[in-house]
């Protein structure tokens, strides 16, 4: 697998064949696209953060149930996609601009210590989980303000990709990669790359050390597959996809939003299986988020143990995977008093 989608492979399938990339929605165990994972046992990757926290994206290998409820989680894998300065705010737009790529937002973006969009200002430094969409286009998923002194991450779609002069683009983002580590299946147009560079970019261009693949889901025909992504190249329902993946939803069922709501811009977590040309074909399709609204209110699910207690509105509970999250209940305890529990 070259990282960068899901092609046909193999005929011997199994549940843990399963794979699924997203955004953490939930904890106490790890908690993805609605998809709950036992993580116990789990060998994990987590290169850019101590813990587990809402809005790291995270893929997932391990053996899930026909309803794409519950899994095991046998491997777990995050890494940040973007880390540098902020070089644009739009905040009417619900974008910003940084290392050559616009970063979108939407209800479901997760603000680490930042009040919101209007908090950042241009040069600003940022560590931001996302999920790519299209060249030089992604949807943050986590935004926090970054270490000062840490490495300059960018991740994208490679675009005019030049194998003589080693470069290629993100965004409008020139990487070299004269003087980088290379993944083992090498470049090629469309292929998303996370690139990693001891200094920031100059001039526009952006000197790389390390070039890998993103993360890589199962190559396995047959295979039972989530998906969460923003959705680009909509045709129809049975026809769109998913951050370079070919999905086709024609019989799935749509959650969360309506139908004719489905394309360009929206969020969705497709869940199903992989055909013999690599197209993942859904039985399911939660809409998360809809440019303008119409998509239903998302839930967070976090379980733990409440380990700084102020008040209702000012406490955090520890997740057993380790993570901590601020949490306010106050709303939750006033509408159960309205209820006489």
């Amino acid at each position: 697998d070259d990282g960068s989608g899901v092609g046909s492979g193999g005929t011997g399938v199994s549940t843990a064949d399963a794979g699924t990339v997203g955004a953490v929605d939930g904890m106490g165990s790890i908690i993805v696209g609605g998809l709950r994972y036992n993580d116990d046992n789990a060998v994990v990757e987590r290169r850019d953060a101590g813990a587990w926290q809402l809005g790291m994206t995270v893929a997932v290998t391990g053996p899930v149930d026909s309803g794409f409820t519950t899994g095991t989680a046998q491997k777990l894998k995050s890494m940040a996609q973007m880390r540098g300065a902020v070089s644009s705010v739009d905040v009417a737009g619900g974008s910003f601009q940084m290392l050559g790529s616009t970063l979108t937002i939407d209800d479901e973006t997760a603000w680490a210590d930042l009040p919101g969009l209007s908090g950042l200002v241009a040069g600003a430094q940022v560590q931001v989980w996302a999920l790519p969409v299209s060249p030089g286009v992604l949807r943050a998923t986590r935004i926090e303000s970054l270490v000062a002194g840490a490495t300059t991450l960018v991740t994208g779609m490679v675009n005019l990709f030049d194998p003589i002069n080693k470069t290629f683009q993100l965004g409008s983002l020139v990487v070299g990669y004269a003087q980088a580590t290379l993944p083992a299946e090498g470049l090629a147009l469309g292929r998303i790359v996370r690139v990693e560079a001891s200094t920031g970019p100059s001039g526009g261009r952006l000197e790389a050390t390390q070039v890998e693949g993103w993360y890589a889901l199962t190559s396995v025909q047959g295979a039972p597959v989530q998906l969460e992504g923003v959705i680009d190249q909509f045709a129809s329902k049975a026809s769109f996809k998913l951050m370079g993946v070919a999905i086709d939803a024609s019989s799935a069922q749509v959650t969360g939003g309506l139908a004719n709501k489905l394309g360009n811009g929206v969020r969705v977590v497709a869940s199903g299986t992989l055909s013999a040309g690599g197209v993942l074909v859904a039985s399911k399709l939660k809409i998360r988020h809809i440019p303008g609204g119409g998509a239903m209110t998302t839930y967070y699910d976090l379980h733990g143990t409440i380990v700084a207690y102020v008040s209702p509105s000012n406490m955090r509970v520890r997740s057993g995977s380790g993570g901590v999250q601020e949490v306010v209940v106050s709303a939750a305890l006033g509408a159960a008093a309205g209820t006489g529990l």
